[in-house]
């Protein structure tokens, strides 16, 4: 599993330039059609993997270290994560929502979960528990964000306003968690103070784990460095 995931991470996550020239096309249809066999051999290891923690027996999984138990899932989530946003890319107009690998992985945790706490063995009932408070907390953050937000009160006028999506940040996915998600603001011509800027409300990850929500404006020519303008910012409850 572990050396699926390695393999899944050589493959370009990022939209392929539009091309006019034929030849290049078709290199180009290669390559995509070469990527995506590559990456159903490796939902089909990823597939393999779960169906075969849900078929061992009590006896064999009790006695299997749990560190090891709970990396192959966390391994495997992160490859059916990868391979959605893969899809994503290489058949942008394609809809394969009937065939979500993120909801595929969501039915073998949640089945091997219950399979775990329903075990007469108490260390693996502790362990099947553990892994549904993580399918919880992982649930939560993948319900749909909201759409935008209102912003009042703020000292600087030009901030207060509606907040919608950020097209840019929304993948065509499923699941988009909350917290990788922004929000913007374009301030009005007909605004005295802050005309065609454009303001970002987004939450961040500090060094110290802690969530904090920032409203910022962004550098031009280095967006994300210490040379955006923050306005406001407030930890996440």
């Amino acid at each position: 599993v572990s050396a699926a995931w390695e393999v899944l991470q050589v493959v370009p996550d990022s939209p392929q330039p539009k091309i006019v020239d034929q030849q290049q096309i078709a290199d180009q249809d290669r390559q995509r059609s070469s990527a995506l066999s590559l990456i159903d051999e490796m939902q089909g290891i990823a597939h393999a993997a779960t169906q075969h923690l849900l078929a061992m027996k009590e006896g064999i999984l009790k006695d299997a270290p749990r560190d090891d138990v709970a990396r192959c899932i966390q391994v495997t989530k992160a490859i059916y994560n990868r391979i959605e946003r893969l899809r994503d890319v290489l058949m942008p107009t394609t809809n394969h929502s009937a065939a979500c690998t993120t909801e595929e992985f969501f039915v073998f945790w949640r089945t091997f979960s219950l399979k775990l706490v329903r075990a007469e063995s108490s260390s693996l009932k502790s362990f099947g528990w553990g892994q549904i408070a993580e399918l919880i907390d992982e649930s939560n953050g993948l319900r749909p964000p909201p759409q935008g937000y209102m912003v009042s009160g703020a000292g600087t006028a030009f901030i207060n306003g509606s907040y919608m999506i950020d097209p840019q940040c929304v993948a065509k996915s499923r699941y988009v968690k909350a917290s990788d998600l922004a929000y913007t603001r374009i301030v009005p011509d007909n605004e005295n103070e802050g005309a065609g800027k454009k303001i970002t409300l987004f939450k961040c990850r500090m060094r110290n784990q802690q969530r904090w929500w920032f409203l910022s404006e962004a550098d031009k020519h280095q967006p994300g460095t210490d040379k955006d303008i923050d306005y406001y910012q407030h930890k996440s409850q």
